[in-house]
């Protein structure tokens, strides 16, 4: 059961408080009644907007004022105790008229206490084996003593002076007969004769409780004859008598047989209100309650026979009766004399009311005290020390170890624990002993051999000059069961995170970090020990640690969750890759911010997929553009020549006998002109057709650049270079070798001669020239013809781009050859560019290797 469960059914008035806030949390019904509040008023309160004043320390607050709803101030008792499970105090109130009471109480009998001290003669109080429990200061200015060295004594020893009583002692006599006895004596003790005055007081059982002595010195009289001494000591008790009744603050009331009163004190007329002329030869029945008249009446009778005495000498309760009929409790002693003139009763009667009070009182608060006890949420007990053995318990104790009473009685403290621990056990109720307090988590053996996980803790007590160990034992089963859950929980949530490969975090409101996985271990290179409880400042460069708290930021600011995708340097070696982090903020149960959860999930191989596929998508677009360009070209380009030549055939076919000499020559120059063109358009398409599908063979040598663009020259470009009356000046030194494939760079010398013969106008200028760089020989082909504008140089080496135009006589431009170009300088590693700018010429620049070297 829970502690808000024991407080609803709990007469006492209680709330649940917060210990760090003092904020009620939880109330009972009884709290509401007390002040008038509703209970979800209350909740949410703190203590200082009910009560005035409470610090919220555990302890007793007395003089409490409690405002209830309706503005009143009820003066209230608190009690403030911790809750040991829970970080709660728990608080019950009461009104305080108890305690008013009580106080009344406690002032009334040291009123009493102190009549009894200044009594006039001395008065002692005996057990049932002569030992006095108590004396007035009458008593021990007798005895010449204190009280201190007289309480403990024998009463034989202190007024006889033997060893044992004796024969005619009243005290002896008034425990052999149980009545009240009066007699004359000597007082060795006191070297004088006195009245001595015995009274029995039996509980409610009609045992021999207490017996009341009353000495009264006798000083007038000494050593008087024997055979005076009867009367004498008779005549001087009657006055004497008469002094104590005049005196006494109880009752005493004389009846003669017939059960009228003859004798009345003014003790009596303090208690019941009657004045003595009110009642003397009045009966008895004045003075009792309507409901006792019967029962008084046979008792009384039953009395006066003389073979029956049944409540002579013994002191019994009974109800009295005020002039103003008000009823009080009354403790009544019946003795018996006899004189010359008749036997006589007297009853000594005392009004009770404060000590029945003071005993339900007491009552109430023994009840209070065990309801308080059983209502325990855990095992109370009380142990003996040093013995250590167990003498109080609560009836949840044998509940949950499943021991009955008699078992766990006087049982010893290490009988509840496993042997091994018994020793540890025994120093830590030393250490309750020496410190006054001590708290320990241990197992408790129950009954059944089940070992129950409890919180104990030990406070010292004395009693009586006696020390004792008491304590309350929680039973934590369902918390262990629950620790135990949740690490069960958090291993498998931990083995879950760890075996996922995206990176999980967290960290506290200042940057720290609190838990990781181990991904992000392998992400930071590093444990999880020597990242938790550090910063990204501690971990990584200031620029990243930055960038990350910016974004942490953000989180907070926002309130919700924030994606982020980019490109990391994942450690301090400079391993990049593309990351996508989701950064939550989190919060506490009642929504307070509490720090920030990281997830990363690394998407660099997605991002390179994504990548190659934009890549072949762009290579795939370049290729079908290159396609589209090819079949232009073959549609076009290689279209135009074949018309011409077949239109120049069919001329001369059908009128060759017509044609003039100088008409055949112009044909057949202009068919030689066509053929060329049209076999270097071939040649090319072929070249990039093999090229496409990798069926150019690449076989590099160590070559001289000289004797290549020569023998380029002389096959291909002097003819239509002479044609033009353009200048070709080659200066490339002899002494210059490249490691190349001889074919392809002839057509690329060709490809680039070929297109400044094109572009240039008759009478122009042509220049080679060559220079060795990093183990490289960059050539030049400069020209002074048309160049080019920005966005002809910027697509120049794409073949599906628009960039053919005529040349200067006309001739046919695909553009194939500078893409034939571009892909053979690429296959020897070098790179190819061009100068340009329009009217003033061109210049196109390409590397090769002078040594052998690994193809990328």
């Amino acid at each position: 059961m829970s502690i808000r469960d024991l407080i609803k059914y709990s007469a006492v008035p209680s709330v649940i408080v917060d210990k760090n806030d003092l904020k009620i949390i939880h109330v009972n019904e009884k709290a509401t009644v007390l002040s008038q509040w509703p209970g979800p008023e209350l909740i949410g309160k703190f203590l200082s907007d009910l009560f005035n004043p409470v610090s919220g320390e555990p302890r007793d607050y007395d003089g409490v004022i409690l405002r209830t709803k309706d503005g009143n101030e009820l003066s209230v008792h608190v009690n403030i105790q911790s809750i040991a499970e829970h970080d709660n105090l728990l608080v019950s109130l009461w009104a305080t008229n108890y305690y008013e009471k009580k106080n009344t109480l406690e002032k009334e009998v040291e009123s009493w206490r102190l009549a009894f001290d200044n009594y006039g003669s001395p008065v002692t109080i005996h057990s049932s084996d002569y030992v006095l429990l108590d004396a007035n200061k009458a008593a021990c200015k007798a005895f010449g003593m204190t009280k201190d060295q007289l309480v403990g004594r024998k009463c034989y020893e202190l007024f006889h002076g033997k060893r044992n009583p004796t024969v005619g002692c009243p005290m002896k006599a008034l425990i052999e007969s149980g009545h009240h006895t009066s007699q004359v004596v000597e007082i060795e003790s006191l070297k004088e004769n006195a009245v001595v005055d015995c009274s029995p007081v039996f509980d409610r059982d009609g045992k021999l409780e207490r017996i009341i002595h009353t000495a009264i010195e006798v000083k007038s009289i000494i050593k008087m004859k024997k055979e005076l001494a009867s009367k004498k000591i008779i005549l001087d008790r009657e006055e004497q008598y008469r002094a104590i009744t005049q005196s006494a603050s109880d009752a005493i009331i004389t009846l003669d047989t017939k059960g009228k009163i003859v004798g009345w004190n003014p003790g009596a007329s303090k208690i019941f209100g009657y004045k003595e002329d009110e009642m003397i030869s009045k009966k008895l029945s004045n003075i009792i309650p309507q409901d006792y008249l019967k029962r008084h009446q046979n008792g009384f009778d039953d009395s006066v026979k003389e073979s029956k005495h049944s409540i002579i000498g013994k002191t019994i309760e009974v109800r009295g009766m005020r002039k103003n009929k008000t009823e009080f409790p009354a403790e009544l002693s019946l003795s018996e004399w006899e004189i010359s003139s008749g036997r006589f009763y007297t009853a000594t009667i005392r009004d009770i009311s404060i000590r029945k009070l003071q005993e339900e009182a007491l009552k109430d608060e023994r009840n209070f005290s065990e309801a308080v006890l059983q209502s325990l949420p855990g095992i109370f007990y009380l142990f003996t020390y040093p013995e250590l053995r167990l003498t109080r318990w609560n009836k949840y104790h044998e509940k949950l170890l499943g021991f009955t009473g008699e078992e766990i009685n006087d049982r010893h403290v290490t009988e509840w624990f496993l042997p091994e621990i018994r020793q540890n056990v025994l120093n830590v109720m030393k250490e309750v002993i020496e410190e006054g307090y001590k708290r320990m988590d241990q197992y408790v053996i129950a009954k059944d051999g089940r070992l129950i996980p409890c919180i104990l803790t030990g406070v010292k007590l004395t009693l009586k000059d006696k020390q004792y160990i008491m304590g309350v034992g929680i039973d934590i089963s369902l918390r262990k069961q629950a620790e135990e859950q949740l690490n069960k929980s958090e291993a498998q949530l931990r083995s879950l995170l760890n075996t996922i490969p995206d990176l999980v975090w967290l960290k506290d409101t200042n940057g720290v970090y609190l838990a990781c996985n181990e991904s992000f271990e392998r992400y930071m290179h590093r444990s999880e020990a020597e990242i938790i409880g550090k910063t990204d400042f501690d971990l990584l460069e200031r620029q990243r640690a930055e960038k990350f708290q910016n974004q942490d930021e953000k989180v907070i600011i926002a309130g919700k969750a924030i994606f982020n995708e980019e490109w990391t340097v994942l450690d301090n070696e400079g391993t990049k890759a593309y990351v996508e982090t989701i950064k939550s903020p989190v919060f506490s149960s009642n929504g307070k911010f509490i720090g920030v959860l990281g997830i990363g999930h690394d998407m660099t191989d997605r991002k390179k997929a994504e990548a190659e596929i934009q890549s072949a998508n762009e290579q795939l677009k370049k290729i079908n553009g290159e396609k589209d360009k090819f079949f232009s070209i073959i549609a076009h380009d290689l279209r135009n020549p074949l018309t011409s030549f077949l239109g120049l055939t069919q001329i001369m076919d059908e009128n060759l006998h017509g044609l003039s000499m100088e008409e055949i020559e112009e044909m057949t120059r202009i068919m030689n002109k066509s053929a060329n063109n049209l076999f270097q358009l071939l040649e090319n398409l072929l070249s990039w057709a093999n090229m496409q599908q990798g069926l150019i063979s690449y076989k590099p040598q160590a070559i001289s650049l000289l004797q290549l663009v020569e023998a380029v020259i002389e096959q291909s470009i002097d003819e239509p270079a002479n044609a033009k009356k353009i200048e070709v000046n080659n200066s490339i030194s002899s002494q210059i070798n490249v490691f190349a494939d001889e074919n392809m760079i002839q057509s690329v010398i060709r490809n680039l001669l070929s297109n400044a013969l094109k572009f240039t106008k008759k009478g122009g200028k042509i220049f080679l020239r060559a220079a060795t760089k990093d183990n490289f020989v960059e050539v030049q082909i400069e020209d002074n013809g048309v160049g080019m504008n920005r966005e002809i140089l910027k697509n120049l080496f794409v073949l599906n781009a628009n960039t053919s135009r005529p040349g200067t006589d006309g001739e046919p431009s695909t553009g194939l050859g500078l893409s034939l170009c571009d892909e053979f300088i690429k296959k020897h590693g070098g790179k190819i560019w061009a100068e340009s700018e329009e009217g003033k010429g061109s210049v196109f620049h390409f590397t090769l290797p002078v040594k052998s070297h690994s193809r990328k």
